[in-house]
C-alpha cells in the first residue's frame, strides 16, 4: 500500500499530514487555495487506504478523518498482530523441535504431521530450509529405522536431498519390512494348522481297536504307548517371531496338548493276535519271566514285564 501511495504522490501527506488552521478567515486567497489542495490530497490518500483494506480492517479506521490518522491506526493494529505472530512462531518452533515418530505411526502419517508444522512456520515468515527438515526427520524416526537412517546419512548428501526423496526412500523400506512381517505370520499360522492335522491323525490311529484271543502281553504300569503315546506332550512348538526392525512382537504361537491315558486302554499287535495293556489287574495269569521289548509304529519301545 505504501508503494501505491508513493506512486501517486500521496505518501508525504500520509506520513506528515497537514496543518489545519484554526481560523480560515484570516487566510489570504493563495493560502486558502494551498489548504484546499492539501485537503484534496489527504482525502485521495484516505480513499486509497480504504480501497486496500478488507472489511475487518476497514472497521478499525472507519472513524478516522484524515489519512495520517488512518495510517497510524493501521500500523498500531498490525504491530499488535506482529506480537501475536511472534508468540505463535515460538510455539511452532518448540513443537517442531519436539516432534518424534510414534511407535504405531507409519512413515506417511509422520511426514504429514511434520509438514503441517513446517508449512505453518513458513506461512508466518520462518525461513526453513529442506536440509533442516530432513535432518530433523532422520533424528526423530522410530528406532526400527536406525539402520536405514545410518545408510542414508553415509550414502546421501543431506544438503541437496529433498524432503520428497527422503519420504520415498523411507516408505520403500517400510513396505519391505511389512512384507517380511506378513510372511512370518503366514508361516506361523501354517505351522499351527499342520500341528492340528497331525494331532487329529494321531487321535484317529487309536480308534477301532478290536478283540483278540484273550491273551496278551503285560507292560509296566504307567508306561503304555501306542501309535500315540498315552501320556505325553504330543506336540509343543513355539514360534517367536523376532526381527531387529520389528516394531513389536508380531505373533507367539504355542500348541501344547496333553492326553491322559485311559486305564482301560488296550493296544493291538501282530494283526490283533495279542493284546497289550499296562494294567496288571486285567490278567488272569501272568508269566513274569517273559521279558523283552515291543516296538510300535511310531518307533517307540516299551519293556515287556510278562505274558
Amino acid at each position: 500500500m505504501k508503494a501505491i501511495l508513493g506512486s501517486q504522490g500521496l505518501w508525504e501527506i500520509v506520513e506528515k499530514g497537514f496543518v489545519q488552521p484554526q481560523n480560515e478567515e484570516s487566510l489570504n486567497q493563495a493560502q486558502k487555495e494551498a489548504l484546499e489542495k492539501e485537503r484534496k490530497k489527504d482525502q485521495t490518500a484516505l480513499t486509497v487506504i480504504y480501497q486496500g483494506l478488507d472489511d475487518e480492517m476497514l472497521e478499525k479506521v472507519a472513524n478516522e478523518t484524515n489519512s495520517k490518522q488512518a495510517w497510524e491506526t493501521l500500523r498500531n493494529s498490525v504491530m499488535g498482530v506482529e506480537r501475536v505472530k511472534k508468540v505463535r512462531l515460538q510455539t511452532l518452533r518448540a513443537e517442531f523441535e519436539s516432534l518424534l515418530m510414534k511407535e504405531s505411526e507409519s512413515i506417511s502419517d509422520y511426514f504429514t504431521r511434520v509438514l503441517m508444522v513446517v508449512n505453518q512456520l513458513k506461512r508466518l515468515g520462518e525461513k526453513l530450509e529442506d536440509v533442516r527438515v530432513v535432518e530433523k526427520i532422520l533424528r526423530s524416526l522410530n528406532f526400527k529405522f536406525d539402520h536405514i537412517v545410518v545408510a542414508i546419512e553415509e550414502s546421501k548428501d543431506l544438503e541437496i536431498m529433498s524432503i520428497d526423496e527422503l519420504n520415498g526412500s523411507l516408505r520403500a523400506h517400510e513396505e519391505r519390512m511389512n512384507r517380511g512381517k506378513q510372511e512370518q505370520v503366514e508361516q506361523a499360522l501354517q505351522a499351527k494348522l499342520s500341528l492340528k492335522d497331525k494331532g487329529e491323525a494321531c487321535e484317529n490311529g487309536r480308534r477301532g481297536q478290536g478283540r483278540g484271543r484273550g491273551r496278551g502281553r503285560g507292560r509296566g504300569r504307567g508306561r503304555g504307548r501306542g501309535k500315540c503315546q498315552t501320556k505325553k506332550v504330543e506336540e509343543e512348538t513355539k514360534f517367536i517371531l523376532h526381527k531387529e526392525d520389528v516394531e513389536e512382537p508380531v505373533l507367539f504361537l504355542t500348541l501344547n496338548e496333553e492326553h491322559n491315558g485311559e486305564k482301560n486302554m488296550w493296544y493291538l499287535d501282530n494283526g490283533a493276535s495279542n493284546h497289550m495293556t499296562g494294567d496288571r489287574s486285567k490278567f488272569v495269569e501272568l508269566d513274569t519271566k517273559v521279558m523283552g521289548h515291543v516296538r510300535f509304529g511310531d518307533e517307540s519301545k516299551v519293556e515287556i514285564k510278562g505274558k
